[in-house]
C-alpha cells in the first residue's frame, strides 16, 4: 500500500502535492525532471480492488493507458507515461491548471472543496 508520496521521487518524477483522491486512485502533481515540466500522476490504489479482481483490473488499466496514449484531441488529456511503483500502477498525464469550470458564469468560482477534488481525481 502506498502512503503519502509528497516529496518522493518516482523515477524521473518528483511528487509535489496531492491533487485529489477517489475510490480507486490518488492523483498527484509532479515535476518531470527530464523534460522539465509539470505532470499529473494517477496511482491506482490496489487496496481498493478486491483480490479476485486485481489482475483483471490492472490489465485493463494498462490497456487503457496504451489506448489513451494514442489519442490526440484538445478535449482529452495527454498520457505521457505508464509505470509501476511499489506494486501500484500509475499513469503520467498532462498537468492542466484550470480555473473552476463555472468561473465567469455568475456561479461561485471559489476553489473546489476536498469533496470536489476527490470527485475530480476519479
Amino acid at each position: 500500500m502506498i502512503t503519502d508520496l509528497i516529496g518522493h521521487d518516482i523515477g524521473r518524477y518528483h511528487i509535489i502535492e496531492q491533487l485529489g483522491q477517489g475510490g480507486m486512485a490518488t492523483v498527484y502533481k509532479a515535476y518531470d525532471n527530464r523534460l522539465e515540466r509539470d505532470v499529473a500522476i494517477k496511482f491506482i490504489r490496489r487496496e481498493s480492488i478486491q483480490p479476485e479482481r486485481l489482475e483483471r483490473t490492472l490489465k485493463r488499466f494498462e490497456r487503457e493507458a496504451k489506448a489513451l496514449a494514442r489519442f490526440s484531441h484538445p478535449n482529452i488529456v495527454k498520457v505521457y507515461d505508464y509505470g509501476e511503483y511499489e506494486g501500484s500502477p500509475y499513469l503520467v498525464m498532462e498537468y492542466l491548471q484550470v480555473k473552476h469550470l463555472q468561473a465567469g458564469k455568475g456561479v461561485d468560482s471559489s476553489p473546489p472543496t476536498g469533496a470536489q477534488k476527490d470527485i475530480a481525481a476519479t
